[in-house]
């Protein structure tokens, strides 16, 4: 094993690839303890200042003696606090105040267990290092001292006692041993809880990671089940709207059929008047044609009526060449030029009122010659107001089919959207449950910390 690996298992708090918050929370974790330390100090002074210097009345290498390793413990959190210097001075504290006891009972063998009670309450540091300085201070103190009492070194007239009896190197050793033996077994143990508090604190980033992720989850279902049940609504009312123009396309498809059959009524009535009135022409032809060989029949009879009217002239003359014998032939042939000029005259008469009525004819077939275009062009008309309407009502049909196609969409969405925001509902209370197992973890986690 090398020297990394050696410092990477046994002193976790000293590797180099711990995070930042991890460090902090050491930091913040060691200024606690030191602040323990120095409470455990101060306890100890008042100790050792009553209780343990009641016996052999050493009250002033209490007072004096507590006072100044807790003024030790003071400096070291005042200007040090959450350091190695730190825990270092207060663990170095610690087991002068062991010594002190020892001191204060000449040597006695049960105020050794003292070193032992302090040695453990190092184990509250997440550290190695103040136990192996514990141990160097408890070893340089036994050895120190055992030379000192059996060279019989005194202060202030009361010698230097390490152990009231047998005091030499091998008892010193027996005692190194217990101590090196708790100090390896604390070592262990503060390496386990170590591991396992810097594992804590990398579970507890993760856990707040996990809050925050569960959080904005909760926050991201939160606004998709609202977006879910606007969607919803949104769907729902597309769909009512979807089947309120549907309706509206059917009303106008019927108003369209209507409007279809009228116009091929109109169609066939326009077309009975068409020919009607192609009818109406021919008959005012025909009524133009007799007119015009009644007329030519009038000329006849004006020509005759002329031929008479000179005939009776003749016959006049020759009745009055005839004298009286010629008289009643003179009458006759006057009445006879009497009725030819009245036949002439009814001859101009009806010639004349049959020209008034060939020429009404001929304005009555002009109009009607323009009555038959009128219509020829309403016929048109509706034949492109029929084409107009067969292709409305092909794209109100295609359009009434592409609706109902939007509808079914539409229905299948609402459906989804619906089914959508209850898996956003449900997807919600499992985010809310985890939450709630997120905090329980994080209190559980704040607890142990």
């Amino acid at each position: 094993m090398n020297t990394s690996n050696f410092l990477d298992t046994y002193f976790p708090i000293y590797r180099k690839n711990l995070n930042q918050s991890v460090k902090e929370t050491l930091n913040r974790d060691f200024e606690k303890t030191d602040m323990l330390m120095f409470k455990i100090l101060i306890i100890n002074w008042v100790i050792v200042s009553t209780a343990t210097a009641f016996t052999y009345n050493t009250w002033l290498l209490g007072i004096v003696g507590g006072g100044l390793v807790t003024l030790m413990g003071w400096l070291a959190v005042t200007f040090f606090k959450g350091t190695l210097i730190s825990r270092s001075v207060l663990s170095s504290a610690a087991m002068l105040f062991p010594v002190i006891m020892v001191q204060q009972h000449l040597g006695r063998i049960d105020m050794h267990f003292h070193f032992f009670v302090m040695i453990a309450v190092l184990f509250v540091y997440k550290d190695i290092v103040p136990l192996i300085v514990a141990a160097v201070v408890v070893y340089a103190h036994h050895v120190s001292f055992m030379f000192a009492q059996q060279a019989g070194v005194t202060l202030f007239d009361t010698p230097l006692l390490v152990f009231a009896t047998n005091c030499n190197f091998n008892t010193v050793m027996l005692h190194a041993y217990f101590v090196v033996a708790e100090v390896a077994f604390g070592s262990w143990i503060i390496n386990i809880t170590t591991t396992r508090f810097i594992e804590v604190i990398n579970l507890e980033e993760e856990v707040q990671e996990l809050r925050t992720s569960s959080l904005q989850t909760s926050r991201s279902t939160n606004d998709i089940s609202k977006v879910s049940d606007e969607i919803a609504d949104g769907a729902e009312d597309q769909a009512r709207s979807i089947r309120e123009i549907r309706e509206t396309f059917s009303s106008l498809l019927k108003d369209v059929d209507q409007y279809q059959d009228t116009t091929e009524e109109a169609a066939r009535d326009t077309s009975k008047a068409s020919h009607s009135i192609t009818n109406l022409q021919d008959a005012v032809s025909g009524i133009k044609d007799s007119s015009n060989n009644i007329s030519g029949i009038i000329k006849t009879i004006d020509n005759i009526a002329f031929q008479t009217n000179i005939l009776s002239l003749n016959a006049a003359v020759e009745a009055a060449r005839a004298g009286e014998a010629g008289q009643g032939f003179a009458v006759v042939s006057e009445e006879v030029r009497t009725l030819s000029t009245q036949t002439t005259d009814a001859a101009k008469d009806i010639a004349e009122k049959i020209e008034a009525n060939i020429k009404k004819t001929e304005d009555v077939t002009t109009l009607l010659r323009e009555m038959v275009k009128v219509f020829q062009k309403v016929e048109d008309g509706i034949q492109n107001v029929r084409e107009i309407s067969n292709s409305q009502k092909s794209r109100i049909e295609n359009v009434n089919e592409q609706t109902q196609q939007i509808d079914n969409i539409i229905q299948a969405n609402s459906t989804a959207s619906r089914q959508h925001r209850d898996a956003v509902s449900t997807l919600l209370t499992q985010v809310q449950r985890q939450q709630t197992v997120v905090e329980r973890l994080n209190k559980r986690l704040e607890t142990s910390a």
